[in-house]
């Protein structure tokens, strides 16, 4: 499975502010990609040692420019500091990260660290959207999450589409978990 997280961070002062986002990675994941808005663009991370991106990181911020800095703190946590994110405004960032699914009791199960926003610091009103495609070369069936109520719209027997959108802290108090079987278990 590959994970495409969108975080916009949202700031309602006059003054520009710097933002950390605590992510915590499914266990067996692997982060693939880290990027930054800039000017209406987003731009790709690079992987540097954590002595030295803290330090360009520092220096940037000093020169009131744009950086964004990804490090991993322990086990599967990561955290990402960002400035600015600018008065009265917006900043977004996008991470993603891939896994192979177990299989559990005939059933594949993905979970999302959705829960991770309990500790956030959340705008009122502040909305969470979670999409996953699933595709098969064999028969997608048996959608379910015991976590969350989700919309299916299926697409052909390979192919469906899962959604789920709502009020952050209602959808927060927990993880997301999704089960579905194949059929033939072939992916």
């Amino acid at each position: 499975a590959v994970t495409k997280v969108t975080q916009v961070f949202a700031n309602n002062t006059p003054r520009a502010l710097a933002a950390t986002y605590l992510f915590p990675l499914p266990p067996d994941a692997a982060l693939s990609d880290f990027a930054l808005e800039i000017g209406g663009r987003m731009q790709r991370g690079e992987v540097v040692a954590s002595a030295k991106a803290r330090a360009i990181y520092e220096q940037i911020v000093r020169q009131q420019q744009d950086p964004g800095l990804l490090e991993y703190v322990d086990r599967d946590l990561f955290r990402a500091r960002v400035f600015p994110v600018p008065a009265n405004g917006t900043q977004r960032i996008e991470l993603a990260f891939s896994q192979v699914l177990k299989m559990e009791n005939g059933l594949y199960r993905y979970n999302y660290p959705l829960g991770a926003l309990r500790t956030a610091t959340l705008v009122s009103g502040g909305i969470v959207t979670f999409q996953a495609t699933l595709e098969s070369t064999a028969a997608v069936q048996s959608i379910y999450s015991p976590s969350h109520r989700l919309g299916i719209s299926r697409r052909g027997d390979q192919k469906a589409i899962v959604g789920l959108e709502g009020a952050t802290a209602e959808l927060a108090a927990k993880d997301l978990d999704l089960f579905y079987a194949v059929d033939g278990k072939q992916i």
